[in-house]
């Protein structure tokens, strides 16, 4: 989103919440404007308006990211339809062809089930409990990918830098240890 295009978004939220402070100071705009330049700008107007239409307090940065997020990615399925697609490929790949049943999941419930593994919950007698950690696992996945999708990839490439600048340091002191 160029800066024209986002002046037009905090025009849009100065009109809707005008005693909010965080429209009018350039410091705040700035903040603003550095955490949300990576979105597409039909997507943040689009985002700006929902919340407005919903909404009788201003909006958090977050507020404005997670609905443009929705606005073009869509919604993160819940684990409910990752289990169901279990289910169909209990009945209709069987413990025998895995690796088809494995191809037949989206990416979230192929990662749960090969931490599960396909064949233990094929055999499982408890299916309740096979349920409820798919159900755990599942959520923590999703609430792992949204954050991950919906932090910057400016932010997100510093904390990998960090990341990567500390990582040896920590690694060689357990070693010492």
């Amino acid at each position: 989103m160029t800066k024209e295009e986002f002046g037009k978004v905090i025009a849009v939220l100065r009109s809707a919440y005008p005693n909010a402070q965080n429209f009018t100071a350039k410091e705040s705009i700035d903040v603003w404007y550095m955490l949300l330049n990576d979105l597409d700008y039909q997507a943040a107007s689009s985002a700006t308006m929902k919340y407005i239409s919903n909404n009788k307090f201003p909006p958090t940065i977050a507020d404005i990211r997670q609905l443009s997020l929705e606005a073009t990615a869509g919604l993160i399925p819940d684990w409910g339809n990752g289990w169901a697609q279990v289910e169909y490929a209990f009945s209709h790949y069987g413990q025998y062809q895995s690796s088809e049943a494995m191809e037949s999941f989206d990416d979230i419930t192929r990662q749960v089930v090969e931490r599960l593994g396909f064949i233990n919950l094929c055999v499982s007698e408890n299916k309740e409990v096979d349920r409820a950690n798919f159900r755990m696992i599942y959520e923590q996945i999703a609430k792992r990918m949204q954050t991950d999708m919906q932090t910057p990839p400016a932010v997100r490439e510093r904390i990998s830098q960090l990341a990567d600048k500390l990582a040896p340091k920590q690694i060689g002191a357990n070693n010492e240890a």
